[in-house]
């Protein structure tokens, strides 16, 4: 998985191309871990434009940087799901916890 970051108006965007899978774990760990003490920084996008796949493992480390940004009294943000990541995220529930744009 590549991850490219911007960041524009006090938010980051984290952009993942690529599968976001089990094997995207420290790759995803340690671009995001920054972002939450980063004082300049209160939401976190993760723009999912450019991965085609998502599996429980992924699922997973979003939950925990969730759990991560809520604690640095920070949000995150899902952006660009297609429509198969928009049906796991539904059936997951996640459109409860998370903010999810187009």
């Amino acid at each position: 998985m590549e991850v490219a970051i911007e960041q524009l108006n006090r938010r980051a965007t984290v952009r993942l191309g690529g599968r976001f899978d089990y094997k995207s774990n420290l790759t995803f760990r340690n671009n995001t871990r920054p972002l939450l003490s980063e004082p300049d920084v209160d939401t976190i996008v993760i723009d999912f434009a450019d991965v085609p796949f998502v599996d429980s493992a992924a699922l997973g480390l979003l939950l925990l940087l969730r759990a991560q940004a809520e604690d640095a009294r920070k949000q995150v943000v899902l952006r660009a799901c297609g429509p198969e990541l928009q049906r796991i995220l539904n059936v997951a529930r996640f459109h409860l916890i998370f903010h999810i744009e187009q």
